[in-house]
């Protein structure tokens, strides 16, 4: 009798959840039937939210191996209503965007209909398919949220992209402050004191309240890019924003990252200052500079010619490639044996792959790699995951995405372009664009979600987007 009790009481509160989920989407259609936009810029704030509370009750101490501090945070009573509330609202906003964009007769895909046919190309082959056809299928209930939220993203308006876009600005800097102001209360949590790996010598690695110090290195790059294009209209605000992005970047110590975010500097300037350097390069009437950026290359070519001709380059390389340091680079800091564990079971369903439950915390166990929580590259984590099924969408999905990037660079000054490079990046050593769950490392993917569509839409004629003339991501700030 008890067991058919608790049954009954867990179908009725089921049923009563449900019903209050159905409430409450539709309470928030009505409630943004007349706004401008609705409440999806509180995503990235609640995922933010939950990565934090999720990370300082976790227990990690980064001094150790802290892989399985995530699994160890959903321990925590506290953690588990945290992201409960978190999962309603972000649910709810992503509902409520997707049921009043068809409400109010907008295209069915959205502005970009190729990358939102991607986006769901994707979701299916990498998501759906390893649950129910890989050789171990498996239900996982926190994949089925990033379709609702993706979908959400790509059927943004220009008022909504903006609003979103400034919001994902501003939470990801108090993410960052929160991290270290919690310093001083959580120093284990937070910061890696016996880190040896990075360039600068005796500098600890400082992961903040990011699951991983590289998701950290990610964050802050995003929040420097949408900086860049969104300035704060205060000077010394603007300022003091910069300054804790560069010190988080530097701090995160990911050399991916430090790579990325110079590449993307430069797209950024190039894309909002390349016509005027060129105007002052070609000027007749001041040639100085570009006669010094001349020398500077040339001084630049002749020292790496004098060390290679002259120097001692192949000995100092020789003994590099034999320091510890040396051997990590050359196996990728270990990420060769993870690829060849990555291959091998891809080898042995080559279609559908082995399934959801790839790099869990009992197989890690079972092969003995108990920090490999992914295979460390978007296609040698998804191939044995999802097999060919999910990768193949994967690259048209990617094309997709790089086409629109590159249309839009002029339109968005860079960014686009720039936040593209970062995923793609990433996704050599990393998997940024895995949709398994809407963690901290789904925002540098929902960004690019939100503005690609907004810029296709202000790149349609004048008569098809009303909706979007006056949106203020076609006019750039004056102070970028």
């Amino acid at each position: 009798m008890l067991e058919v009790g608790s049954t009954l009481a867990l179908m009725l509160a089921a049923i009563v959840g449900a019903f209050a989920c159905v409430v409450t989407v539709v309470g928030a259609v009505q409630l943004t039937a007349h706004r401008k936009h609705g409440y999806f810029h509180l995503v990235i704030p609640a995922i933010l939210i939950t990565t934090a509370v999720a990370m300082a009750l976790s227990g990690r101490s980064m001094d150790f191996n802290g892989a399985e501090a995530v699994d160890g945070a959903l321990k925590s009573p506290a953690t588990a209503w945290v992201q409960r509330l978190c999962t309603l609202v972000i649910l709810t906003v992503s509902a409520e965007r997707i049921i009043s964009h068809f409400s109010q007769q907008r295209p069915l895909l959205g502005a970009a209909p190729m990358l939102t046919l991607g986006f769901i190309a994707f979701w299916m082959g990498s998501i759906a398919s390893p649950m129910f056809f890989s050789s171990h299928p498996a239900i996982v209930r926190e994949s089925f949220y990033t379709l609702p939220i993706g979908l959400a993203a790509l059927l943004l308006s220009a008022e909504e992209g903006e609003a979103t876009l400034l919001s994902a600005r501003d939470s990801i800097f108090i993410f960052q402050l929160v991290s270290y102001l919690v310093l001083p209360v959580l120093p284990q949590v937070v910061l890696d004191t016996n880190y040896t790996q990075g360039l600068i010598p005796g500098l600890p690695r400082f992961a903040g309240l990011a699951p991983h110090a590289v998701i950290l290195a990610m964050l802050a790059q995003a929040s420097l890019l949408c900086l860049w294009a969104r300035p704060y209209a205060n000077r010394h605000l603007n300022a003091a924003a910069w300054l804790l992005g560069l010190l988080t970047l530097i701090l995160a110590q990911s050399k991916t990252a430090w790579f990325s975010f110079a590449v993307c500097a430069l797209v950024m300037y190039l894309y909002r200052h390349g016509a005027a350097l060129k105007l002052k390069l070609a000027d007749p009437q001041r040639p100085q500079l570009g006669i010094a950026i001349g020398v500077l290359i040339l001084l630049g070519l002749a020292a790496v010619l004098a060390e290679a001709l002259f120097g001692n380059a192949d000995g100092r390389l020789a003994h590099f490639l034999r320091s510890d340091s040396g051997t990590q680079l050359t196996s990728l800091t270990g990420r060769d044996v993870i690829w060849a564990v990555a291959y091998s079971e891809w080898m042995r369903n080559p279609l559908f792959g082995y399934g959801p439950s790839f790099l869990d915390s009992a197989y890690r166990h079972s092969i003995g790699l108990l920090s490999a929580t992914h295979g460390h590259n978007q296609y040698m984590d998804l191939l044995p995951r999802a097999g060919l099924v999910g990768a193949v969408p994967l690259t048209l999905y990617l094309v997709a995405m790089l086409g629109l990037a590159v249309r839009h660079a002029v339109a968005s000054r860079g960014l686009t372009l720039a936040l593209f490079i970062v995923l793609a990046l990433r996704a050599v050593s990393e998997v940024p664009l895995t949709l398994s769950g809407y963690g901290a490392e789904f925002i540098g993917h929902l960004l690019i979600l939100i503005l690609l569509p907004v810029y296709s839409a202000m790149s349609r004629p004048q008569e098809d987007k009303t909706p979007f003339a006056r949106n203020p991501l076609s006019r750039p700030s004056p102070q970028s």
